[in-house]
């Protein structure tokens, strides 16, 4: 019953945080949570937080200068404990053209792309739209346009009064004390973070080296142990897997897998080395909100039928199978883990793996 809530809580909240705002018959279209941190008195500017895939932007909007300042854009990588900044600029000029490029590079091309601002015209109004082309370890190359939020703030653009009058507000002093304290521009006016004196800060080595060792295959992050120690199954000892050298120390130990793909999606949970037998959760990723629970997974990987999950939960529905399947090609004929998906997920759309997508290869 409390998951359930929490769900509820979710759903409600995805609608009302939600750019464009829900519209009878398009309540699944693609949407930027948005929320509204701030706005002058005399709505000349308002600040915001948008967010979307991978990417969070926080950023105050000028409109009568057609300028958005103190412009911040992160990072959100799966399974990782913090976002991490691409983009901090002082102040960015909005015209209906593509703006000018803002580009980072992390790690020597491990993160890198390109992003720039502009207006867009949809539907009768105007919205601030972030361009982005960028490669991911994770997630492959991403490139699109998506909409972050309206230039006008009433309720023609879908906002009712009362969610209006309880924005907070902000004086002309608020929003320059804002643009003062604005990191400074490089030559060039764009500033990728960076430590002094092009050293790399401390928390672009620490994505890195977590890159290094859990992103897989382009497009996923993948962590795994074994719980118990070398044929002591009592043992609590967590093992990476990297460690055991036969399959037959594997068998010893309970196989856990935490894995992130097609963007959204996640599952968590053990495999058990003898049986096959899984015992899982499936889980959505909502931006901002975080890890959201659509489903457990239970039975056996190895049946003809695999592992089927019907998810009807109020964020996502469809449905999903499991398999393990031996593949001749692999090392000591091992498992490959494989996943079908087609679920329907709130305010992201339908998610199609449009088949078996091969997770891993599990280590027995």
């Amino acid at each position: 019953m409390a998951e359930d809530s929490f769900r509820k809580a979710v759903l409600s909240w995805i609608d009302v945080n939600s750019w464009p705002r829900p519209t009878p018959g398009l309540e699944d279209e693609p949407k930027t949570i948005l929320i509204i941190t701030g706005a002058a008195k005399d709505g000349s500017a308002f600040s915001f937080f948008a967010a979307f895939g991978y990417f969070e932007v926080k950023a105050t909007y000028h409109r009568s200068k057609n300028e958005l300042s103190s412009v911040v854009v992160a990072l959100v990588v799966p399974k990782h404990p913090n976002e991490v900044d691409l983009i901090n600029e002082k102040s960015y000029e909005l015209t209906p053209k593509d703006g000018k490029d803002l580009s980072f590079n992390i790690g020597k091309d491990v993160i890198k792309g390109t992003l720039s601002f502009k207006y867009a015209d949809k539907d009768n109004r105007r919205e601030i739209a972030l361009k982005y082309d960028v490669n991911l370890p994770f997630a492959g190359h991403l490139e699109g346009t998506t909409a972050l939020c309206p230039t006008e703030l009433n309720p023609n653009s879908g906002f009712t009064t009362a969610e209006l009058n309880t924005i907070p507000g902000l004086a002309a002093s608020e929003l320059q004390l804002q643009k003062e304290v604005a990191p400074t521009h490089s030559a060039t006016g764009t500033k990728v973070i960076q430590a002094q004196q092009g050293a790399t800060p401390p928390e672009h080595e620490l994505l890195l080296k977590f890159l290094d060792d859990f992103a897989r295959d382009g497009d996923k992050i993948i962590i795994e142990t074994f719980y118990g120690g070398l044929n002591d199954k009592h043992s609590s000892v967590v093992t990476p897997v990297a460690h055991f050298l036969t399959v037959d120390d594997s068998k010893s130990s309970q196989y856990h897998v935490s894995i992130s793909f097609l963007g959204v999606f996640s599952l968590d949970g053990s495999v058990d080395p003898k049986n096959l037998k899984i015992t899982a959760e499936l889980f959505v990723q909502v931006p901002i909100a975080g890890r959201v629970s659509i489903s457990k997974v239970q039975g056996s990987l190895g049946s003809k039928a695999g592992v089927k999950v019907k998810i009807n939960a109020v964020v996502a529905k469809g449905k999903a199978t499991l398999t393990a399947e031996k593949d001749d090609g692999n090392e000591k004929g091992k498992h490959d883990l494989y996943i079908d998906v087609n679920i329907n997920v709130k305010g992201v759309g339908d998610v199609n793996s449009k088949g078996k997508l091969r997770l891993l290869t599990l280590p027995f």
